[in-house]
């Protein structure tokens, strides 16, 4: 009798082309054997989540203090079925000495409250709440794509009254003007259980 040796599992759920090349990727793709996650690849068997996509986030963005912001965001929690190209990443304003700059993420310094950022998936996101009030106050890339992703963001009970309240309270910030009329026309959408629970993500927060 041969004995085999268990194949090592990845310690990671996404693939890149750090572990196989592109064209090995997407021939596996082509057999049904992985799914497209954003910037990174993951078993069919996996579920397309919100920890799967924060993974695949942090593979792009390994270095800690980037922070998923903005559209990136918005497809960490559901709200758009595609991560933007490239990746939105912001990090703390007290960073800016030594700001990370990956070609495959546009990354911003911004001013953080506490509650802003959860950790989902080993990665650090910026909360529905946070991420809704940074697609409003958008000075570049407002326009269909950003107004769909706030009409989930914002379809759990109270959430727009609840980014309202947050952009009332800070009426000198750029762009607070702007926010508070898209506000008005972002359309409703169902919730769905699993993002309306996100509110106000207490669980996760850091």
């Amino acid at each position: 009798m041969i004995e085999t040796r268990p194949v090592p599992l990845p310690r990671n759920r996404i693939l890149t082309n750090s572990e196989l090349p592109e064209a090995e990727l997407f021939a596996c793709a082509h057999d049904g054997d992985l799914m497209r996650v954003g910037p990174g690849w993951a078993s069919i068997a996996e579920p397309n989540d919100a920890p799967l996509r924060a993974e695949a986030f942090r593979a792009a963005a390994p270095d800690p203090r980037l922070i998923a912001d903005r559209m990136t965001a918005a497809w960490v929690w559901g709200a758009v079925s595609r991560a933007p190209r490239p990746l939105h990443a912001c990090v703390r304003s007290v960073a800016r000495s030594s700001r990370p700059d990956p070609s495959s993420v546009v990354v911003r310094e911004s001013t953080l409250a506490p509650g802003d950022v959860s950790t989902v998936g080993g990665a650090r996101v910026t909360t529905v709440e946070r991420t809704s009030v940074d697609l409003l106050r958008l000075h570049t890339g407002w326009d269909a794509a950003a107004r769909d992703a706030l009409s989930v963001l914002l379809a759990a009970p109270g959430a727009a009254e609840r980014v309202r309240t947050r952009l009332l309270a800070t009426p000198r910030a750029p762009f607070t003007q702007h926010a508070m009329a898209r506000l008005d026309t972002v359309p409703h959408a169902d919730v769905m259980p699993a993002l309306e629970a996100l509110w106000p993500q207490a669980a996760l927060t850091r």
